[in-house]
């Protein structure tokens, strides 16, 4: 199970950190295993933490939950049993809920 967290966790985080490369309200991505955080809006400080709040309801209102540490660091720790595709889905939305902010 912890192999499965490592690879799983690289995969997100070389997502995560392509992401990073096209919206540039990320601001720094990090992770360990499947434990995984997505800095919003260091780069441009302006609202970063209205900027994440507005990125968590979006992506409740799709089906994806996280917790905000820090007020702007969406932090990612899905359980170990996750599978590739439902990480790809979660993934996704997340992904998706970013345009426009």
């Amino acid at each position: 199970m912890l192999t499965a967290a490592r690879v799983l966790g690289a995969h997100a985080l070389d997502r995560l950190q392509s992401m990073a490369q096209r919206y540039p309200l990320i601001s720094e991505v990090r992770g360990a295993g499947l434990y995984l955080g997505v800095e919003i809006g260091r780069r441009d400080a302006r609202d970063a933490n209205a900027r994440a709040e507005r990125l968590l309801y979006r992506c409740l209102e799709a089906g994806l939950s996280f917790k905000l540490g820090g007020g702007n660091v969406v932090t990612l720790c899905p359980p170990l049993t996750i599978t590739r595709d439902e990480l790809d889905q979660a993934l996704d939305i997340l992904e998706g809920s970013m345009a426009g902010l």
